[in-house]
């Protein structure tokens, strides 16, 4: 009799210490949101892994993280757990490499997912009672698509299934490798083009196509917009550099950042950032909660890299 109440009482005090931490990160996410917003990230990842994700989250503790080129093989694609965040991701139907996924706080809810190996959406629900839409896209370049005997007009239909499909929301933000070069031309969303700065100059014979889906989603390019600087190269390789990552959103007004040192030597591209408001109050101190540290590790060994 004693026994079983002594182990009653233990688990009784790990369910409690639980309920503590998850507590505290609650409190902690909600401080944060309240400070700064909801932070979203995209980067070509070339290749996911443990080590590479660590090094994001640890720098910028982004509540939602959109990949391309995660390089994870096998079909289906399998739960890659992550704890603290769902992962929702999109393998490659033929050849090597490819792949994207978002990467989603669990207290955000999500309300909706559609995706195929080019593009995918995540409807998320807010903590101030608002919703946002994250879309992903990775459209592999020409060369890569001929070597494995698929169309262009295929994969490009493939993404405006995506990016057209969404449900409403006060957020809809796009972001990606496009792969697609379009120097300072700017889409027109009702009568309306935010003139753009880009360093870099070359337009490619993707760039109408690109134009055309902005126009289609009424979403403004927010990479070197009148609201902000000359759009930044976020590609550097043997080829050379340019710039094909992406933000758009309906409203042109959010400003993006970008960071070449996180991943600096394990990706030949930038990571870009933004920033969505939230009306969210910050919470009020509660007795120990403060003192219970909330502890997560994160786990990637499917498809490792590293």
């Amino acid at each position: 009799m004693t026994d079983q109440g002594n182990n009653k009482g233990k688990k009784s005090g790990k369910r409690n210490n639980g309920s503590k931490r998850k507590r505290a990160q609650r409190r902690v996410n909600r401080q944060r949101w309240a400070s700064f917003g909801i932070k979203v990230g995209s980067i070509n990842i070339a290749g996911a892994s443990y080590f590479k994700y660590y090094l994001l989250q640890c720098t910028h503790e982004f509540d939602i993280l959109c990949l391309q080129e995660t390089w994870l093989l096998g079909q289906p694609a399998g739960e890659i757990d992550i704890p603290g965040f769902r992962v929702l991701e999109q393998r490659r139907q033929k050849g090597r490499r490819g792949g994207i996924a978002i990467i989603v706080r669990n207290s955000l809810p999500i309300l909706a997912y559609q995706g195929n190996e080019y593009a995918q959406f995540v409807h998320v629900g807010l903590p101030d009672g608002e919703k946002a839409v994250k879309k992903n896209v990775y459209l592999p370049p020409y060369e890569s698509l001929r070597r494995r005997k698929i169309q262009e007009v295929d994969a490009k239909t493939a993404v405006q299934c995506i990016l057209t499909a969404t449900p409403a929301a006060k957020y809809v933000i796009t972001c990606g490798d496009f792969n697609t070069r379009i120097a300072d031309r700017a889409p027109t969303i009702a009568d309306v083009t935010l003139k753009r700065r880009s360093l870099d100059p070359t337009v490619n014979n993707r760039a109408t196509w690109m134009l055309q889906m902005c126009e289609l989603t009424e979403s403004h390019i927010l990479n070197g917009n009148e609201h902000q600087e000359a759009a930044k190269i976020t590609c550097r390789n043997g080829k050379g550099s340019s710039a094909v990552d992406y933000f758009w959103s309906q409203d042109g007004r959010h400003i993006i950042n970008y960071d070449d040192y996180t991943l600096e030597g394990y990706t030949d591209h930038t990571l870009l950032h933004l920033t969505l408001p939230v009306a969210v109050q910050p919470p009020l101190p509660r007795g120990n909660d403060t003192a219970a540290t909330a502890t997560i590790g994160y786990r990637w060994d499917v498809g490792s890299t590293i």
